[in-house]
């Protein structure tokens, strides 16, 4: 649950075809199942996904654009009733009532937060190269996997010092990771990919559950670039979460994302997204200059800043609750951003790291 979307599920019902969401006695919206398997677009694809696992969201406003005139209000209470409907077209009675009272902006303070934390891990980025005792740069499905459609391939610089072009540079006070169109004698190691670029992740040295995470970071320029900063979960247990603490786009440049997505705990393989939560400074392009990215993440609790400034904040059982690692990295060109243009004037531009830190709580930090 946010500020203005929620997420909720409900027993299955033998022989429904359909379910009705009412909230505050009114109809909301109606699921079934989609007959052929084919999706014209993504809301039909979020469609049978609720229909799947039998669960809801009021208001993905990512997908449907009835969200913009029926979304929750900020703070405020509903009530929330579920009614299946059969093959004949009858409807059952109604559940019992979940109330649900929406969050609002607490404007939490990053300083009192962390004055009972003890600091857990931190890079400054000072050195002339990574630290191998603290960063690999292989993801955990490595080099030859290609996700979410992306086009570059990222460069396992700590494994393979030999392949030929590193991502990597470093200013004396900043980490750089710069995107490039592969040579052509890379290409065959690349799997043909048509960028390089490059990804950090702590996986084989520092994990966390519960704490504050942040980083002072300037994000890559420059469209078709995607600047990304998580926290990912260790292993592929329990909601397997993963939580977005910075997503830009280059192409979007007053607009920073925040997402979290977990697999679902009833039937152990849908996973679920939440709406692509975003902060909107009009005026301000968060290329231009670095900025500070953080989460609190707390039991049932996540909370997100920019510049020390809460701008989002998610609540309730299905927050992630297993151990996770940090990772960044600069992808180029995917299912969410077009196709990088090397004649661009920012196709160049890195992502800059200054730092990255960890705080936890000292009855959450692992012994092992």
């Amino acid at each position: 649950m946010s500020t203005n979307w929620a997420e909720f599920q409900w027993d299955p019902v033998e022989d429904a075809v359909a379910y009705r969401i009412y909230r505050d006695e009114r109809l909301l919206d109606t699921i079934a199942a989609d007959e052929d398997g084919e999706f014209a677009n993504s809301g039909e694809a979020e469609m049978q996904r609720y229909w799947d696992t039998a669960s809801y969201i009021d208001c993905n406003f990512t997908r449907f654009l009835s969200c913009e005139t029926q979304a929750p209000t900020p703070g405020e209470s509903y009530e929330y009733t579920i009614r299946s409907v059969d093959a004949d077209g009858l409807e059952s009675a109604p559940s019992a009532v979940l109330p649900v009272t929406f969050e609002e902006n607490r404007y939490a303070d990053v300083d009192i937060i962390r004055s009972d934390m003890e600091i857990v891990f931190e890079d400054e980025f000072n050195d002339v190269g990574l630290d191998p005792s603290r960063w690999n740069t292989r993801l955990p499905w490595g080099p030859d996997t290609s996700i979410n459609g992306e086009l570059q391939y990222f460069v396992d610089t700590i494994n393979e010092p030999d392949f030929g072009y590193s991502p990597f540079a470093f200013t004396g006070n900043a980490l750089q990771i710069r995107g490039v169109e592969t040579p052509d004698e890379l290409l065959e190691a690349a799997n043909g990919q048509p960028f390089l670029a490059g990804a950090i992740t702590t996986r084989d040295s520092f994990n966390m559950t519960y704490g504050y995470v942040e980083a002072r970071i300037r994000p890559a320029s420059g469209s078709g670039k995607l600047t990304s900063f998580f926290l990912f979960h260790q292993w592929a247990a329990l909601n397997a979460p993963e939580i977005d603490i910075i997503e830009f786009l280059g192409e979007n440049t007053e607009f920073a994302y925040q997402t979290y997505h977990y697999r679902s705990e009833v039937d152990g393989t849908t996973f679920h997204s939440s709406p692509t939560m975003y902060a909107h400074q009009p005026g301000v392009d968060f290329d231009e200059d670095f900025h500070i990215f953080s989460v609190l993440w707390e039991p049932n609790l996540m909370v997100w800043f920019i510049d020390g400034q809460e701008v989002q904040r998610v609540s309730g059982p299905a927050v992630a609750r297993q151990r996770s690692y940090i990772t960044a990295y600069l992808v180029m060109g995917s299912n969410w951003t077009p196709r990088p243009d090397p004649a661009d004037p920012d196709f160049s531009s890195p992502m800059e790291i200054d730092w990255i830190r960890a705080w936890q709580r000292p009855e959450n930090i692992a012994t092992d």
